[in-house]
């Protein structure tokens, strides 16, 4: 499942994985030099159609309680409950999102197996650079760990990859409507505006390290259902809860080209509920073998920086 619970919530609310561990990473590590590294991917640029500076996004602090609500694999697995922290922060160039996501799942055969999940990313508002950084425990040893990036070149004509530790030969796939994580989203809203609630793209997060994701997304917008869990979450920060909502579900697919083939089957799916400032009330992620269901129970706004 490496980063699947990230980019579930990374492609929605960007936001996607660390309470200070990546950023952490990327602080004190620098992603390798591009002439130290190979290419393992390069794409053509595609527009970004405006800047997701200022979209209305809110930079905040969230908390959201995972669980299991159905089993489609019994023999396997009998319970999964967890608890994800995700930061969304706004620097004078770019949006950070800082992730944890900590799952206790409890085997058939009674044997507990604890996973952390840390996800930090950097994505510049032009869309000219993207930094990603996660580290996966399982049971408190290490078991994958990644540092990378994507940026166009000087002619905006093409992106180019480099992950650290990839020992694959540079190849250039072509992905015309090739977008990050909050450019996506933003994306996303901006069509579902228009009149378009159909959304197609591919996605590079640093989930699979040598290709995007593949998405399709359908967007509808209602009011937004104000309960008392969501009342006692927001009652010092009442000017943030918006009165207007989406929902969102989105089919993700490994190979580009496959969302576009209506008998191919999505790897996993998912669907939110977002307010229009960006903040997620509710998941849903969809797995063959099960389905997790988070929500939100705890949320702090961040400072916007003061820039020249």
């Amino acid at each position: 499942m490496k980063n699947y619970y990230h980019y579930a919530m990374m492609s929605v609310a960007t936001g996607a994985l660390i309470a200070g561990f990546a950023g952490q990473v990327l602080a004190k590590q620098d992603v390798p030099a591009p002439e130290k590294e190979k290419i393992i991917w390069e794409s053509k640029v595609s527009p970004v159609s405006k800047s997701i500076e200022n979209y209305g996004l809110v930079p905040h602090k969230a908390r959201y309680n995972l669980q299991m609500v159905h089993n489609n694999a019994p023999t396997k697995v009998s319970d999964i409950q967890g608890i994800m922290t995700y930061n969304f922060v706004k620097t004078c160039q770019s949006w950070l999102t800082d992730q944890t996501l900590n799952l206790e799942m409890v085997q058939t055969d009674g044997i507990p197996m604890r996973s952390v999940n840390h996800f930090f990313s950097d994505e510049r508002f032009d869309g000219s650079e993207y930094h990603y950084a996660s580290d996966n425990v399982i049971n408190k040893q290490p078991v994958d760990r990644s540092v990378g990036k994507v940026f166009g070149d000087k002619k905006h004509e093409h992106y180019y990859a480099y992950h650290q530790g990839m020992d694959k030969q540079a190849q250039r796939l072509d992905y015309p409507n090739l977008t990050f994580p909050v450019h996506h989203l933003t994306e996303i809203l901006y069509q579902s505006k228009k009149g378009n609630p159909i959304y197609h793209a591919s996605v590079f997060d640093g989930s699979f390290a040598d290709e995007p994701v593949s998405i399709n997304a359908v967007t509808s917008s209602h009011r937004n259902t104000v309960d008392d869990t969501l009342k006692s979450v927001f009652a010092k920060y009442k000017q943030y809860l918006s009165p207007s909502s989406w929902s969102i579900s989105y089919a993700y697919f490994k190979n580009d080209g496959a969302a576009d083939d209506s008998e191919t089957s999505p790897d996993y799916e998912s669907e939110v509920k977002m307010m229009e400032n960006g903040i997620i009330t509710e998941l849903t992620i969809q797995y063959p073998d099960f389905i997790l269901k988070g929500n939100l129970v705890g949320f702090e706004p961040l400072d916007k920086p003061r820039c020249r």
